[in-house]
């Protein structure tokens, strides 16, 4: 059975959401269970008839960070600093970086996606974690035109994945 496709945007890069609520529980004995659109970000449930998920202790993330390496401006810190991103999603990243950031500070960045053009700017980002020459960072505040070309970066991304794959990335 392939993945579903997005109802919204049509597109097969979906991503299995965690269950909230008692309909939810309900809904997934019939194999009925909750996805999120990683372009559009859409949460839907679809039929997956046959199918069983396991429960992912680990990692709770909805939206699946694409391993990338970009360069980012970190600004908002004592002194603004550079760092390269490790992974990317429509929501967050993980970036390396020498600057010393703390668990909750709110930061901006400045991602330079395509050679050339203006960098995506990200207005409000917030340290969800640290971890030795980097920190994890949730996106808290992007103008709607910058998460419209961070995520069609993304899709790229994604495409290019899908197709190394042998996968057909094209929506409908």
């Amino acid at each position: 059975m392939a993945d579903p496709r997005c109802p919204r945007c049509g597109r097969h890069f979906v991503q299995r959401a965690h269950r909230t609520g008692v309909l939810e529980q309900l809904l997934s004995v019939a194999y009925i269970y909750p996805f999120r659109c990683q372009v559009c970000m859409h949460r839907f449930r679809a039929l997956r008839w046959g199918q069983r998920y396991r429960r992912r202790a680990q990692d709770r993330r909805e939206f699946e960070r694409i391993p990338v390496r970009v360069p980012v401006r970190l600004l908002g810190v004592p002194r603004p600093a550079s760092a390269e991103t490790i992974d990317l999603s429509v929501n967050g990243c993980n970036v390396a970086t020498d600057a010393l950031l703390e668990t909750g500070t709110v930061v901006e960045l400045e991602f330079d996606v395509h050679p050339g053009a203006s960098p995506v700017e990200v207005e409000a980002a917030v340290v969800h974690s640290t971890h030795p020459g980097g920190a994890g960072l949730v996106f808290l505040r992007i103008r709607p035109e910058e998460k419209d070309r961070l995520r069609d970066f993304i899709v790229g991304l994604m495409v290019r994945r899908a197709t190394e794959r042998g996968a057909d990335p094209r929506p409908p």
